[in-house]
């Protein structure tokens, strides 16, 4: 199992921002779609995933302020 970072919406709702533990990119972004449906009122818009990222590879890439 591998934790990915998942950023995405609803339509014209914000974006969320969710770690989903899975065992697949694929697997991490259908249960974030299943999320976003439940909690953005989804009623067959358009769901767009802008990120969806090993949480490993997103920290590696972390900016660090001073």
């Amino acid at each position: 199992m591998n934790n990915y970072l998942l950023i995405g919406r609803v339509c014209d709702c914000d974006n969320e921002v969710k770690i989903v533990t899975a065992t697949s990119s694929d697997i991490a972004e259908d249960a974030f779609k299943e999320h976003l449906k439940e909690f953005q009122d989804w009623n067959g818009e358009d769901i767009y995933i802008d990120t969806n990222q090993l949480l490993e590879e997103a920290i590696k890439e972390a900016i660090i302020a001073s």
